[in-house]
């Protein structure tokens, strides 16, 4: 099953709100993003980026708790870019070519 992940009918700055964020919350939330600087929106965007990966991360040891860090490198790639161009990356059993 798909989640529905931009609100319906919805034009100009509203196309881009989540369906499960009100109208409400998204004006404020991009009036917030409206008033940081470049540098604090990219600082923004690096942490819940990093919190993202971690995230992941947790997901996948969750999944394989004795996988070896490679191992969840080469998951984590896989989440990320999928098979084909983790394989490439870390080699079909998920360690760096040697």
């Amino acid at each position: 099953m798909q989640s529905q992940r931009i609100a319906p009918h919805e034009s100009g700055a509203d196309a881009a709100r989540p369906a499960d964020t009100s109208p409400e919350a998204w004006h404020r939330l991009t009036e917030v993003w409206s008033s940081m600087t470049p540098a604090q929106r990219a600082s923004l965007a690096a942490s819940m980026s990093l919190a993202v990966a971690s995230a992941a991360r947790a997901g996948i040891q969750a999944d394989e708790p004795h996988a070896s860090l490679s191992r969840i490198r080469f998951l984590l790639a896989e989440r990320r870019y999928g098979t084909e161009l983790a394989t490439a990356a870390f080699g079909a059993n998920g360690r760096w070519p040697q």
